[in-house]
């Protein structure tokens, strides 16, 4: 059976405008869920600012944030106390704390690129040293901790 279907898009439109899909409502229902929707706001490229500290500690059940969560700037971030094997999707600047101890992290990937001051990622599996922090962020003006207890 052959089926034939045709699609008009308009030209210069962004196809997923066109069929009117959106990631958007997904992120929406993400922050409520987490009561953190009116300190954000969701950008055109669909990131998320803020500007206050974002706190999702023993929050999240899933090894990682959902793949439509992508946090750009933030005051503050901590993901501690989850389940969080990846940090995809945490904040790429942070203009104050980083907080992801105590989580099942073994890969610092999609760590923040940039954080005002401290970088703490003590009780994880991966054992980091401040150099894997280093390799993977500017801690600007704040210190590393990569070792202590909760």
């Amino acid at each position: 059976m052959l089926v034939k279907e045709a699609i008009s898009f308009k030209q210069y439109r962004n196809p997923k405008e066109a069929l009117d899909v959106s990631i958007k409502p997904l992120i929406e229902e993400w922050l409520e869920k987490h009561k953190i929707t009116q300190f954000c706001t969701i950008n055109d490229d669909l990131s998320i600012d803020s500007n206050t500290f974002i706190g999702i500690m023993d929050k999240i059940e899933e090894s990682e944030l959902p793949y439509f969560i992508k946090f750009n700037k933030t005051l503050g971030f901590s993901c501690s106390k989850n389940n969080l094997t990846s940090l995809r999707g945490c904040p790429k600047i942070v203009e104050g704390n980083f907080y992801c101890y105590a989580n099942k992290l073994t890969s610092l990937e999609g760590a923040p690129k940039e954080v005002s001051k401290n970088f703490v990622c003590h009780n994880n599996p991966g054992n980091f040293t401040e150099e894997d922090v280093k390799a993977v962020c500017n801690v600007i003006s704040g210190k590393i901790e990569i070792t202590g207890k909760i």
